[in-house]
């Protein structure tokens, strides 16, 4: 049987009473197949039994013989223990709904926003790096629940896939923000030094190259600070060996 992530909940790709009914179903086959055996003996000797209208069949238990009953009711008791085996192993799993019923997008739109600063992004992806290290640990493949083989793969794959999905959105939005930080650097510089290489033609135009001068060592300064805090944005991004594209890697250097 598999445990399974549904959009909501988790759950078993049998209910319990489904499993019930399959288990009290093969015992009453098996009960059927024991009906209407013939005896071996017409069938080796004809020549004795051939005044007989049908063969005779050898005698069998019946499914209301007591200890048949006996025997039902022992299985539902059994099922009964593993029903409620199954639903205290589903309700260990209670402490991952919040994180089945997680919104990718929408959990990813709360780091687009400056609030959110690059140290942020960082604990946030360490924090589903070592989640998905304790689903690993704490989920395995398979277990036995009673008489039960429960299989925990796709459930446990499910989860793993889901932080290392955030954990590359997250890299991703960082990512995304520092070529955008880049690219707004870059063009301040470029505007600054069109600035600069203006040839002025009045003197009002060299007095304000002058005034404009007078202000590129603030703004350089600035910058400075600005690229240094972009350096640490892709500091994280090396530690998590984040892959550049050739565009982003040419514009940061």
């Amino acid at each position: 049987m598999d445990f399974l992530s549904a959009r909501e909940n988790f759950k078993y790709s049998s209910s319990p009473l489904e499993l019930e009914k399959g288990i009290i179903e093969v015992f009453d086959d098996a009960l059927l197949l024991l009906q209407d055996i013939n005896q071996v003996e017409p069938l080796v000797m004809p020549h004795l039994f051939s005044h007989l209208a049908t063969i005779p069949c050898l005698a069998s238990v019946t499914e209301k013989e007591e200890w048949v009953q006996a025997h039902k009711r022992r299985l539902k008791l059994i099922m009964l223990r593993v029903q409620q085996q199954m639903d205290a192993y589903r309700a260990a799993f209670d402490e991952y709904l919040p994180f089945l019923r997680l919104n990718i997008g929408e959990y990813l739109d709360q780091f687009r926003t400056d609030a959110k600063t690059p140290q942020d992004i960082k604990k946030a992806v360490l924090f589903h790096i070592e989640e998905a290290k304790a689903v690993m640990e704490n989920i395995p493949e398979s277990i036995h629940l009673g008489t039960i083989n429960l299989n925990l793969g796709k459930t446990r794959q499910f989860l793993l896939d889901k932080h290392r999905d955030l954990e590359k959105g997250l890299l991703d939005v960082l990512s995304t923000r520092a070529r955008s930080q880049c690219t707004d650097i870059a063009n301040a510089f470029t505007k600054m030094n069109n600035r600069l290489r203006t040839q002025p033609k009045t003197v009002e135009e060299l007095t304000d190259l002058e005034e404009f001068s007078n202000q590129v060592p603030q703004k350089m300064r600035d910058l400075s600070m600005d690229i240094e805090a972009l350096a640490a944005q892709y500091a994280i991004l090396d530690e998590f060996r984040t892959s550049l594209s050739a565009d982003d890697f040419h514009l940061k250097w």
